[in-house]
């Protein structure tokens, strides 16, 4: 039998008789952690190295190959202020390998990034090569303080910075052309020249040589000069007669000619490198003032040499 103790051990006048109060809980312990990561909101440092003052300017350079091209510039700029400033500047480059230069004025403050875009014409590497950068002082007498874009755009990719590879416009691979040489008058020579503002690495070359009637053996030699001093020639072991259509091709085989499929096969080097003003041409011993080249067709690797 319980005691009177143990009746009136309650919580009070409603509690019931002889029922023990309740332990008290432990405070609760939230199972959740807090941030790992806190942000400063003020004296915040800054979000890029690029300052743009207002005594600084930026140069846009363009130098492209193709025909329509619309080459932008879209750049953003976080002001003092906290204002974030997008400005893009469209250029249309010339089509003949030469410099297009633009100097762009842009609102002071932190360069957050670049982005550099081609559209109008399809573009592959190795046909427009573009340059971004910080300067002072506007054309001529510029001062380049920071580089910030070096390297070939293409559709549909695009170039940026930070982020981007900065390269010169002979780094890499290069474009894949097939040119179509002219036909030279009769009893002349063929001749390619590169064009100005390229650079060349011949893959392969073909032409066909009409003998005429008139009686000899021409032997062709494919040469390669600077337009002064020859320095590679590749000479045929094959004897063209008279009243004869021959084709030739002239590819990296080896150190030895020879035929494939009719085509005499001319050896040229597999590597060889050829400056704007250099020359691709044949030398004709024994070729007659009927004798005709026609069929002419270069396939080459390209890169912009990038001048100013």
């Amino acid at each position: 039998m319980a005691t009177d103790e143990e009746r009136n051990r309650g919580a009070g006048a409603f509690s019931t008789p002889g029922v023990d109060i309740p332990a008290a809980r432990p405070p609760y312990v939230t199972a959740t952690s807090g941030p790992q990561v806190t942000f400063k909101f003020l004296n915040v440092e800054p979000p890029t190295s690029v300052y743009i003052s207002r005594d600084d300017l930026l140069l846009f350079r363009v130098w492209n190959s193709v025909p329509g091209v619309n080459v932008g510039l879209h750049v953003r700029v976080l002001r003092p202020d906290g204002v974030l400033m997008p400005n893009d500047f469209p250029t249309f480059p010339s089509s003949n390998r030469v410099l297009n230069s633009t100097v762009l004025n842009i609102t002071e403050g932190y360069l957050l990034s670049c982005a550099v875009f081609a559209a109008g014409a399809t573009i592959a590497r190795g046909q427009c090569f573009v340059q971004v950068g910080v300067i002072r002082g506007g054309l001529p007498g510029t001062l380049i303080v920071q580089g910030l874009i070096s390297d070939y755009v293409v559709t549909p990719q695009f170039l940026t910075f930070p982020g981007g590879t900065f390269r010169s416009s002979t780094e890499g691979p290069g474009v894949i052309l097939r040119v179509a040489g002219s036909n030279p008058a009769a009893g002349a020579e063929v001749t390619q020249v590169v064009p100005a503002g390229a650079r060349w690495r011949p893959i392969s070359t073909r032409f066909a040589l009409v003998t005429s009637a008139a009686v000899a053996n021409r032997q062709t030699t494919v040469v390669y000069d600077d337009n002064v001093v020859a320095f590679f020639a590749s000479p045929s072991n094959f004897s063209q007669v008279a009243s004869l259509t021959q084709n030739y091709s002239c590819v990296s085989i080896g150190l030895q000619g020879g035929f494939l499929s009719g085509d005499v096969l001319l050896p040229t080097p597999p590597d060889a490198r050829l400056m704007a003003g250099w020359r691709i041409r044949t030398a004709t011993g024994g070729l007659q003032a009927a004798d005709q080249y026609n069929g002419i067709s270069f396939n080459v690797e390209e890169w912009i040499e990038g001048t100013t």
